[in-house]
C-alpha cells in the first residue's frame, strides 16, 4: 500500500476512533446514570448513610412547633404535650414505599404517580405516649394530623411545579433508554468499520487501539470529575442544607457514596475496556511472533 493511499485510509479511521471514543463516553455516563438512579439503589444506599436516624432526630427535636402550630386553639402552658419521636423505621417505610411507587412509573408500570406519607403511626405512637405520661388518652391531639398527607397533587406538600419535573424525568429516563440502545447501536456498527475498510489483521489492531485509548480516556475523565467532586461536595451540601445542619454530614455521605459509586463505576468499566484493547494487541504480536 501507498503512502498516499495509507493516509486516505487513516483520516477516516481516525474520525471512526473519535466517534467511538466519544459514543463509548456518552454510553458510559448514561448507562451508570440509569443504574444509580435505580430506586434498589438508592434504597440501599440511604440505609447505608444513616439518613432516616438523622432525620429521625431533626424532626423529633422540631416537633412541638409543628404541632403547636396546628393546634391553634390549645394553649401549651394549659396542654400536656408527649415527647414525640419520630420512628426512623417508619420513615424508612414510607421512603422506600415511594420509592417504589417512583420506580414502578418511571418504568411504565403505573402511568400515574401518587406518593403520599402514612401518618396514622404517627398518631398512634402520640396517642400512646399520652397514656405513658398522663395515664389518658388524648385524641384531640392527633385530630389535627391527618391519617394521610399527599406529596403530589392539589393540596399536596409540593408544588404542581414539581410534580411536572417528575413527569418531565419520566420522560427523560424513557429518553434515556432509548439512547442506550441507540448508541449501543452505533458502536457495535464503528466496531464493524474497521472489519469493512481494513484487512483482517490490521483490523484488529485499529480495534484494540481505539479501545485501548477510548478506556484510556473515560478513565481520565472520570478520574478529574471525582476529584473535583470531593472538592466541592461538602461546600455545596453545607450551602444548602445550612438551615438543618443535622443532616449535613448524612446528606454529605449519602451524595458522596452515590456520586463515587457512580464514578467508580465508570472507571471500572473503562479499565476494563483498556484491558481488552491491550489484550487484542498483546494477541496480534504473539501470532506475529509465530509466524
Amino acid at each position: 500500500m501507498s503512502k498516499s493511499s495509507k493516509l486516505k485510509t487513516s483520516v477516516p479511521l481516525f474520525i471512526v476512533v473519535i466517534l467511538f471514543c466519544f459514543l463509548l463516553t456518552v454510553f458510559l455516563y448514561l448507562l451508570n446514570l440509569k443504574i444509580v438512579f435505580n430506586h434498589q439503589f438508592l434504597k440501599k444506599q440511604l440505609r447505608q448513610s444513616q439518613m432516616y436516624e438523622a432525620i429521625s432526630e431533626q424532626l423529633s427535636s422540631s416537633w412541638d412547633k409543628a404541632v403547636m402550630s396546628q393546634l391553634g386553639s390549645l394553649e401549651k402552658e394549659t396542654t400536656s404535650l408527649p415527647k414525640l419521636v419520630f420512628d426512623s423505621q417508619w420513615l424508612q417505610q414510607e421512603t422506600e414505599r415511594n420509592l417504589e411507587n417512583l420506580g414502578e412509573y418511571f418504568s411504565g408500570e403505573k402511568q400515574e404517580l401518587a406518593l403520599n406519607i402514612d401518618l396514622e403511626p404517627v398518631k398512634s405512637q402520640m396517642n400512646d405516649q399520652m397514656v405513658l405520661e398522663t395515664g389518658t388518652a388524648s385524641p384531640e391531639l392527633s385530630q389535627p394530623l391527618p391519617d394521610k398527607i399527599d406529596i403530589l397533587g392539589n393540596d399536596g406538600l409540593v408544588s404542581e411545579q414539581i410534580g411536572y419535573q417528575i413527569y418531565r424525568l419520566k420522560v427523560a429516563s424513557e429518553g434515556m433508554a432509548l439512547s442506550l440502545k441507540v448508541l449501543a447501536f452505533l458502536l457495535i456498527l464503528t466496531t464493524v468499520t474497521f472489519f469493512l475498510l481494513l484487512p483482517q489483521d490490521l483490523a484488529f489492531k485499529w480495534l484494540g487501539s481505539t479501545l485501548l485509548f477510548s478506556g484510556m480516556w473515560v478513565f481520565s475523565l472520570t478520574f478529574g470529575l471525582r476529584v473535583l467532586a470531593v472538592t466541592y461536595l461538602r461546600s455545596v451540601v453545607e450551602k444548602k442544607l445550612s438551615v438543618v445542619p443535622n443532616l449535613i454530614d448524612e446528606s454529605t455521605y449519602f451524595l458522596d457514596k452515590l456520586l463515587q459509586t457512580y464514578l467508580g463505576l465508570i472507571q471500572w468499566q473503562s479499565a476494563f475496556i483498556c484491558l481488552i484493547g491491550g489484550l487484542i494487541l498483546l494477541l496480534l504480536k504473539l501470532f506475529k511472533k509465530k509466524e
